[in-house]
């Protein structure tokens, strides 16, 4: 009697244990769907229906699989993961899913379609994030908007496309990393950032406090300004305001002209990939073409420098102003030490330039 009291004991503990486990794996994945409901546990049979509801739901640990539609909502990230458990928002294996603002209404300040302020250790991966507009002059819209102290972020295989500031004064960003307190471990990968309407901002960027990042194997083009900026000095962080200890490789940056721009004029300014003031950057194996400048290192802040910039090994090609610039005329400070080494240049007006009066 004691034995079969005892196996039964034995099999209910295991059954309890079974339950938890299986609960515990359920909030580990959770699903939505356009189909789903908020009021729902959020499994792959029961989805909830908007992306701010599981963005509250998303503790450390958690994947959030996003099924295929279009959602007209922003997802705000409310919760930081840790290094051996992230928080992942991605699309579901073989399903586009598009976030859309084609319906935002427009309103002074900073709109993005991914919005992650303050937290660590997130990943955002598989999206198309696009038609995104705004007519004021005093509104930035962003596909992806990354701020505060976050770090330990990924951003990778997105797809940004007609973001764009309808104003003459305005900004807009495809992805924008600022650094507004102190940040590090950024990874950009393999995203596609298109046709852009920027104003006087640049389509992926990442100005501030910045120490240790990669933007690897991205897609840039058809952009009214400046490809990939790399920025220091604007007063964005109260201190060591610059990006630096980062790479930039193996990117494809093209078509990028501020020619026509309202910000711009006629004139012909907008770099493929720019670093603006930041330090101890490597820029290699990336292919940059038909832009107005190739590749461009100087700053723009009287007293503050680009210092110790390689640049090794890139395909620069017809591009219309110069291939590889060093300094800027309006802006003619620099105490980089640039590399310029086995880099591919041909057709552009000039191949490599100096600026520096």
């Amino acid at each position: 009697m004691k034995k079969t009291a005892a196996i039964f004991l034995a099999i209910i503990v295991i059954l309890i244990l079974l339950f938890i486990g299986s609960n515990a794996e359920q909030q580990r994945h959770l699903y939505v769907s356009p189909d789903g409901s908020d009021g729902q546990d959020g499994s792959l049979g029961n989805p909830l229906r908007t992306l701010q509801e599981a963005a509250s739901r998303a503790a450390a640990g958690t994947i959030v699989h996003v099924r295929g539609g279009v959602y007209e909502e922003g997802l705000v990230v409310q919760h930081s993961g840790t290094e051996s458990e992230p928080v992942v928002f991605r699309a579901y294996e073989g399903e586009e899913v598009v976030l859309s603002g084609a319906d935002f209404e427009s309103r002074e300040g900073d709109t993005a379609l991914v919005a992650i302020e303050d937290q660590n250790y997130v990943e955002i991966r598989g999206f198309t994030l696009q038609d995104l507009t705004t007519e004021l002059a005093d509104e930035t819209v962003m596909g992806i908007f990354v701020s505060g102290s976050s770090s330990h972020i990924v951003l990778g295989g997105n797809r940004v496309r007609r973001i764009g500031t309808q104003s003459a004064e305005g900004n807009a960003h495809g992805i924008a990393v600022y650094g507004t307190g102190a940040m590090t471990d950024i990874t950009v990968i393999d995203n596609v950032i298109e046709d852009l309407t920027l104003g006087a901002s640049e389509a992926l960027v990442l100005n501030g406090n910045i120490d240790g990042f990669e933007i690897t194997d991205n897609v840039v083009r058809r952009c009214d300004n400046i490809g990939i900026d790399l920025i220091g000095h604007e007063g964005v962080s109260p201190e060591m305001d610059y990006v630096r200890n980062g790479i930039v490789s193996g990117n494809e940056v093209y078509e990028i002209s501020s020619f026509g721009n309202p910000a711009y004029g006629n004139d012909y300014s907008a770099g493929g990939i720019y670093v603006d003031g930041g330090k101890d950057i490597r820029i290699e194996n990336n292919e940059v073409h038909h832009n107005d400048i190739g590749i461009e290192a100087s700053s723009e802040h009287a007293g503050e420098f680009a210092e110790r910039i390689e640049i090794v090994g890139n395909a620069v090609y017809e591009n219309i102003y110069t291939g590889i610039a060093i300094g800027v005329k309006s802006a003619p400070v620099t105490n980089a030490i640039q590399i310029i080494n086995y880099n591919c240049m041909s057709i552009n007006t000039q191949s490599v330039e100096s600026m520096v009066s």
